[in-house]
């Protein structure tokens, strides 16, 4: 749930926008308001919630002195402002401190719904990225190997994400129960070898090799991690192989691809081990197979975009019906099927991790319309979204 506060100098506004939306439907909790802005100020620093709505005309410290008061104290705090008035320069300072929006009195219920959703996925952005950089930062507290002297000893850095297969169809408690029992394994058999380090976010656990090796060092790497897995747990895991960079600087990239590659998946399903390959050059003629690996990674990275047959026939220049021969010869499935498969398990990624209301679960992974979304997840899992949270809940 994501915090908010109200602050105007006019009480029937800020009563009018706590009765204007069903704030908890949105995720959203009022948590405080002022009626001046010395009060707003000084609560807001205290309170330090997720978005305030604040009037940027108010007596005793305006609109824009609290916007600067946070952007100064590096407050993570989202701002939008509501105004009579539309003076550019009001808009050009507020900008200039980070405002997120302008809402002109009376405030319309569509465009705050429509202001306040883009505000959260700001904020949900924000927050994947800051956490993305913590994972990392927390390789320099690693118990067994310190980042500096990693860096030092090595001359290259392979990343691998290792996904343990339907872990995502566990009840809770059996999944953090498997995946802590992977990554433990994983950390003690990497840790004896001086393989490199292990972190995990969710339930996806990621390696970063540090070797001298070329050639398929990587590669052969994650073979055997993945049969010493079999053997001391008897899980089975799908593993991501990223590119090879040569300074610490380039594991963020290679952790992308690692997670990339996990998308060749769905068109191989009989391997268990997937190398990122980058796009051939646009002018190489490319076979079918090739070019179908292509609409794959696109199909796993964009899959929340409107897609459709027609738009990636285009992007690999072929006619609808050829494309759609194409594909189901070498994916083994139509089209549509295979974009459902992956959205569906999208979907199911996004409902363990966050606490998304049904039509915000749809519109993540690309549908517009929540009920077909709907009795599309339960054709595919045997419940609907909100029936499946409520039993991993429990």
């Amino acid at each position: 749930m994501h915090s908010l506060f109200l602050a105007d100098d006019e009480v029937i506004i800020v009563r009018g926008l706590r009765k204007l939306l069903d704030w908890a439907s949105l995720g959203i909790e009022i948590i405080g308001e002022a009626t001046n802005g010395e009060e707003a100020e000084r609560r807001i620093a205290s309170l330090q919630p997720d978005i305030a709505i604040i009037d940027i005309h108010m007596p005793l410290r305006t609109g824009l002195q609290i916007l600067r008061a946070i952007h100064e104290r590096d407050m993570k705090t989202r701002v939008i402002f509501l105004t009579g008035h539309r003076e550019f320069d009001y808009v050009q300072e507020a900008m200039r401190y980070g405002a997120k929006a302008f809402l002109t009195k009376p405030v319309k219920k569509d465009e705050l719904i429509s202001v306040l959703r883009e505000t959260l996925g700001s904020i949900e952005r924000s927050v994947s990225t800051r956490e993305a950089m913590a994972k990392l930062s927390e390789l320099e507290r690693s118990p067994y190997m310190k980042l500096n002297e990693f860096q030092n000893e090595q001359q290259q850095f392979t990343a691998l994400a290792c996904y343990i297969r339907d872990v995502e169809l566990m009840e809770r408690e059996v999944e953090r129960r498997t995946v802590s029992s992977v990554f433990r394994a994983f950390e003690e058999e990497v840790s004896r070898k001086k393989l490199g380090i292990v972190f995990t976010k969710k339930n996806v656990i990621y390696i970063i090799l540090g070797h001298m090796e070329q050639g398929d060092y990587a590669y052969d790497t994650a073979h055997r991690l993945t049969e010493y897995i079999k053997t001391a747990t008897g899980k089975e895991l799908l593993l991501g192989v990223g590119v090879t960079v040569s300074a610490m600087g380039g594991i963020r990239t290679s952790i992308d691809s690692a997670q990339n590659a996990l998308g060749y998946r769905f068109m191989r399903p009989d391997e268990r081990i997937f190398r990122f390959e980058f796009e051939r050059d646009g002018d190489m003629e490319l076979s079918g197979t090739e070019q179908m690996e292509r609409v794959m990674l696109y199909l796993t990275t964009h899959y929340a975009e409107n897609i459709s047959l027609e738009s990636m026939a285009k992007v690999v220049h072929m006619s609808p019906s050829y494309f759609s021969t194409v594909f189901k010869k070498n994916i083994g499935m139509n089209f549509k099927d295979c974009l459902t498969k992956i959205r569906m398990e999208k979907a199911l990624y996004l409902l363990r991790g966050q606490d998304l209301k049904t039509y915000e679960l749809a519109e993540r992974v690309g549908f517009g319309d929540s009920r077909y979304f709907s009795g599309l997840f339960k054709k595919t899992y045997g419940k609907t979204p909100m029936e499946f949270k409520r039993e991993k809940k429990l």
